[in-house]
């Protein structure tokens, strides 16, 4: 639907073609060289949506290699099952769908997250974390999924499915001080390029498609005035500027260095709330002024007051 949308407006749809390298012409990009029999492809406008290592944008000099810290790598299994099977065991009225979010032991304390997404006769069970945190503790991402998929509480889930396919990805986490230089003469940079992912939210798909419409509006804002230059073209990152995409990005900030220079945060405090969580709403005869006392107890695990109020400090300084 969307390519028949898109050669109704006009589009040329080119598929299976690798792009090697842009054009550069007086210092402007004025199209891409291709592996494909017909040659290079020339554009007014070149936008650049080449994922997450970007090859096109650090060749131009946009961005420089990303550090471990700034990325994460994220693996995923779709699990084949009976979509009955799924309805019965996620509690599901027939074609609506559940999404589960799991944080701290599914990441073995790293700073990331596992999920399921339940599909119509698949499941798909994955999982993520920094990589710089990935291989100091020399974790391989296939067995932190296999650790997740043997969890008392998720195997019940998937028992009996079947393994049809396997995905292993890098995603942006560097946030809005990764962002690299988005726009030049001839050229925009957009979506995971352009490192807009909000991993606080869990969101970069409607981050990716926000910033293609803006590169659009602004290509169609260039083309009236007749000139593609960076001055031209940086009408792209007022637009930004102006949305949520930039002002989200802004706010979470420091949240990812923050998380992954304090542990504890993802190994002590949400193993802390689950236990807490478990024991509140477990009838064993102890009073509930009891259990308050014990919640405090394992929330504290050790910490002074002062110390956990610090940590408190630190977790709304990087949220705010």
């Amino acid at each position: 639907m969307v390519f028949k949308k898109c050669i109704e407006a006009g589009a040329l749809i080119i598929n299976e073609t690798v792009v090697k390298e842009c054009i550069i012409e007086n210092s402007k990009v004025i199209g891409v060289r291709t592996d494909r029999p017909d040659g290079d492809i020339y554009a007014d406008v070149v936008v650049l949506a080449d994922g997450v290592n970007s090859l096109l944008a650090k060749s131009l000099g946009f961005h420089k290699e990303w550090r471990k810290d700034q990325v994460a790598l994220a693996v995923m299994e779709e699990l084949k099952l009976p979509s009955d099977k799924i309805e019965e065991r996620f509690n599901l009225d027939k074609g609506m769908g559940a999404t589960i979010e799991m944080f701290g032991d599914g990441t073995l304390g790293m700073v990331g997250t596992a999920f399921i997404y339940t599909n119509k006769d698949h499941i798909s069970i994955g999982c993520g974390a920094l990589l710089s945190q990935i291989s100091e503790r020399n974790v391989k991402p296939y067995e932190l999924l296999e650790y997740i998929k043997q969890h008392p509480v998720i195997k019940p889930l998937i028992a009996g499915s079947e393994a049809s396919e396997y995905y292993a990805h890098l995603i942006p986490e560097g946030g809005y001080n990764s962002i690299p230089k988005l726009i030049g003469d001839g050229v925009l940079v957009v979506g995971d390029a352009a490192q807009f992912v909000n991993g606080i939210h869990r969101e970069g798909s409607n981050l990716g498609m926000t910033s293609g419409r803006f590169a659009a509006e602004t290509i169609i804002h260039a083309k009236k005035l007749g000139k593609f230059n960076e001055q031209t073209l940086s009408r792209y990152k007022e637009l930004l500027k102006e949305s949520y995409v930039m002002k989200d990005l802004k706010k979470y900030k420091n949240a990812s260095t923050t998380m992954e220079e304090n542990p504890h945060f993802f190994n002590h405090y949400i193993p802390a709330t689950n236990k807490i969580m478990s024991e509140m709403f477990t009838v064993d005869g102890l009073s509930k002024w009891e259990k308050q006392k014990l919640a405090i107890k394992h929330m504290a695990g050790g910490k002074s007051i002062l110390s956990m109020g610090m940590d408190g400090f630190k977790i709304w300084r990087a949220m705010k």
